[in-house]
């Protein structure tokens, strides 16, 4: 969104506005198209996204963390 304040007689005094939307502001809609935006772009970069896991990958995901 931009305004504009103009001053013909004092030109230092004109302003130019700019607000900018900030990230995660808005209706929860549109967080949720954003995400899935991201998540489609995420997917086409990395190869499709549904990679198989190794059998390793698979282990290591089964098991628990250990604890300290």
């Amino acid at each position: 969104m931009v305004s504009l304040s103009l001053s013909e007689i004092s030109p230092r005094d004109s302003r130019i506005g700019l607000t900018m939307r900030q990230p995660a502001l808005g209706r929860l809609e549109w967080i949720q198209e954003a995400h899935k935006k991201a998540e489609g772009a995420a997917k086409k970069a990395g190869g499709g996204g549904g990679a198989k896991k190794t059998a390793s990958a698979k282990a290591a995901a089964k098991e628990p963390a250990a604890a300290s």
